[in-house]
């Protein structure tokens, strides 16, 4: 039983919107820090697609996006 059924159909279009927005202006960021706040900020968009559309795929993926976003950074600067 859902919370909201109908509350990812609502969602997604404003999520795409965003990850869409802070990839650009990700991209235009000369701040090394800063693109990669605004990156983060777009990968958690993925993320809460994935728990909003409540399937096992989309469970899955946001979680194994998650563990890769955890990891990502350590890797870059270590």
């Amino acid at each position: 039983m859902e919370l909201l059924p109908h509350a990812h159909s609502f969602f997604a279009p404003w999520l795409v919107i965003q990850i869409v927005y802070a990839a650009l202006t990700s991209l235009s960021q000369r701040n090394l820090k800063r693109r990669i706040a605004y990156s983060s900020v777009s990968h958690m968009g993925f993320v809460l697609i994935g728990i909003g559309s409540i399937t096992n795929l989309g469970l899955n993926g946001a979680i194994l996006q998650m563990i890769s976003h955890g990891r990502e950074p350590k890797l870059k600067f270590q």
